[in-house]
C-alpha cells in the first residue's frame, strides 16, 4: 500500500510540471509575438514621422515663397524637376538617394491660381503603391505695389 502512495505523488508532480511548462511555452509565444509586432510598429511610426516632417517642410516652403519650382529646389535641393513635378527619392533610412536605390518616392506637384498657391505631395513606396497624399494650399498674398 505504501508503494502506491509514492507512485501517485510522482504522477501528480509530473502532471504539475507538464502543466507549468505548457503555460510557460504559451506565455513565451505571446511575448515573442508582442516583441515582433512592436518592432514593425516602430518602423511604421518612424516612416510616418519622416512623412510628416517632409509635409511640414513643404508647407513652410509654400508659405514663405511664391511656390515656384526653382524656389522649392533652392530650399530642398536634393530633388529633381520633371515636367511640372518635383521628384525626391529616399532610401530605407530616409536619406536622399538616386532613383535606382530608392525605397520611397515623393512627388511634389505645384500649381498656381490668381488667389492661391498649392502643392500636392504624394508618397509612394518601392513598388509604386501610394502610401499617403497631402494637399497644401495657401492664399496668394499681394503686396500694395502689386495691387496698384
Amino acid at each position: 500500500m505504501k508503494k502506491s502512495a509514492i507512485h501517485s505523488r510522482a504522477g501528480l508532480f509530473l502532471t504539475e510540471m507538464i502543466f507549468s511548462i505548457l503555460v510557460l511555452a504559451l506565455t513565451s509565444a505571446v511575448c515573442i509575438q508582442l516583441f515582433a509586432s512592436a518592432k514593425s510598429n516602430q518602423k511604421e511610426a518612424r516612416n510616418w514621422n519622416h512623412i510628416e516632417e517632409l509635409i511640414i517642410s513643404a508647407g513652410e516652403i509654400m508659405e514663405g515663397t511664391d511656390g515656384n519650382p526653382d524656389q522649392f529646389l533652392n530650399l530642398m535641393p536634393e530633388g529633381e524637376l520633371s515636367g511640372n513635378n518635383l521628384l525626391y527619392f529616399y532610401d530605407s533610412q530616409w536619406a536622399p538617394c538616386s532613383e535606382t536605390n530608392a525605397v520611397w518616392k515623393l512627388t511634389v506637384s505645384l500649381s498656381h491660381a490668381s488667389d492661391y498657391k498649392q502643392a500636392v505631395l504624394a508618397f509612394q513606396n518601392a513598388d509604386g503603391t501610394l502610401v499617403h497624399q497631402q494637399t497644401i494650399r495657401f492664399p496668394r498674398l499681394t503686396s500694395k505695389k502689386e495691387a496698384n
